[in-house]
């Protein structure tokens, strides 16, 4: 009898070991696109959390990512899955701090980007640490 529950709990132990496995393998698979773009946007980068597009409605969830900013793009790179938010900066209407978006209020500041491409205006509201230092660094010219 006793050598059956060690059979079991062996098997148990093996089928753990295994999922966690397949979990981590899953996560570093699904994140190496976006460790890559990263690498190829290089410039000032951030961890941040999306929290709503205007474009994509208000039924969103938070994604959380990298939001990153060069002399030529601004773009939140999804950790996982997630949508990609990418602006070119000469794109960009403005840049400034909020704590409403789509109806909702935020317990803390977020930084909120405006811009048009294609005749079409789209807003999108990131929690940053330092959401002034974004607006700050976005609305000041790039130096050439």
């Amino acid at each position: 009898m006793l050598e059956l529950v060690l059979t079991v709990l062996a098997a148990v132990l093996v089928l753990v070991l295994a999922v966690v496995a397949l979990g981590a393998w899953r996560f570093l698979r699904a994140t190496r696109g976006a460790r890559r773009h990263l690498r190829e946007l290089g410039g000032h980068r951030e961890v941040a959390v999306l929290l709503g597009r205007a474009s994509a409605g208000r039924d969103q969830k938070p994604a959380v990512g990298t939001l990153v900013r060069t002399d030529e793009v601004v773009a939140l790179v999804p950790a996982t899955n997630g949508p990609e938010v990418q602006v070119a900066r000469e794109s960009l209407t403005g840049a400034s701090v909020t704590s409403t978006f789509l109806g909702r209020t935020f317990a803390e500041p977020a930084l909120l980007l405006t811009w048009e491409e294609n005749g079409l205006g789209d807003a999108a509201a990131m929690r940053v640490e330092d959401p002034q230092s974004w607006v700050t660094a976005l609305t000041t010219a790039p130096e050439s």
